[in-house]
């Protein structure tokens, strides 16, 4: 799930509402449903300090640009909102809600808020926050009062960035162990540098749902990275790597990063130094590469792609070569 409009819009402050459409329009442009599923538009909260989050006409003009190409996701906190102050017919054309839980304990009002989504059609996500935060036999807790509102989804969220692989590997086999009709998710942030590893453990474990940012862009140490994310996607399935995804990928960088106005280009050089890391390069040929390319970022993924093409040596278990 791409949440780069939610964390953006709410946290960073980064995108306004019509830089946010023009965000999702190059998406929708650029993307399919192949690459992901969920785009999430941001809070829907009627209430928030002092001002609402819940903003009809951007809400309109996003179910018109995506029409239909992507599947439509919103987030709320369950005591910022009053649902009754919601146009039924705008937020039934969501796929999902999620409701964010940042305490130890989920209060009763999201009971009521899974059912009303449910009445309206909407699938309901019971999200609990700040997992590291809690004890495990707390987020158990949460779990089994979660599943006792009869959400569609339940997320755990690492939302301080600081767990390690076998403990999210905790978190997804105590998620696993009590579903019943319910699908599971992870949000993993990237404090300290663990979101992929993470993300790849929790792919392999078979959770439905991760979410991720272009360039990593959320709060505190951001999230999975968008760039980094979807190439290793594609290799986890053993499915065709192609030039053009590389390509579609740094326009997509450079356009978000002009749209928030970013004069700097430490992303970029990010994601074009993992290129090596995905086709097993020694650092000498990266940094000859480098050299060659005289600072033209197409002309770097270029020449990676030629040597891959040359070298070999990333091919999937059938012993086809993964870069087509």
């Amino acid at each position: 799930m791409d949440v780069t409009l939610r964390e953006n819009i709410e946290y960073d402050g980064l995108l306004n509402y019509d830089q946010g459409l023009e965000y999702l329009k190059y998406v929708v442009d650029h993307f399919t449903n192949e690459d992901f599923q969920y785009i999430e538009l941001g809070y829907v909260d009627t209430t928030w300090y002092s001002h609402p989050q819940y903003d009809t006409h951007y809400l309109e003009e996003a179910f018109r640009i995506v029409d239909g190409k992507f599947k439509l996701s919103a987030i709320i906190h369950p005591d910022r909102v009053n649902m009754k102050e919601w146009d039924k017919d705008l937020i039934s054309q969501l796929s999902v809600v999620r409701i964010v839980n940042q305490d130890d304990a989920i209060p009763e009002c999201a009971h009521d808020e899974v059912a009303y989504l449910h009445e309206l059609g909407v699938k309901a996500s019971v999200n609990i926050a700040y997992v590291m935060r809690k004890p495990l036999s707390t987020v158990s807790a949460m779990y089994d009062t979660a599943l006792s509102f009869d959400p569609d989804i339940v997320y755990c969220a690492d939302s301080s960035g600081s767990a390690m692989p076998n403990q999210i590997l905790d978190i997804v086999n105590l998620l696993k162990s009590k579903r019943r009709n319910n699908k599971i998710g992870m949000h993993l942030h990237d404090h300290t540098s663990f979101a992929m590893a993470n993300a790849v453990l929790v792919y392999n474990e078979k959770v439905d749902y991760t979410d991720f940012s272009v360039t990593g862009d959320g709060k505190g140490g951001g999230n999975l990275k968008t760039e980094l994310f979807l190439p290793r996607k594609k290799i986890l399935d053993e499915t065709p790597l192609t030039e053009d995804m590389f390509y579609t990928i740094l326009d997509y960088i450079q356009f978000y990063e002009k749209l928030i106005g970013r004069e700097t280009d430490v992303n970029i050089k990010n994601y074009l130094n993992s290129l090596g890391g995905i086709f097993r390069f020694k650092s000498a040929l990266m940094e000859k590469i480098e050299k060659e390319s005289k600072g033209d970022h197409k002309e770097f993924i270029r020449l990676v792609l030629e040597n891959a093409r040359s070298d070999g040596k990333m091919t999937y278990s059938n012993g086809e070569r993964a870069l087509q």
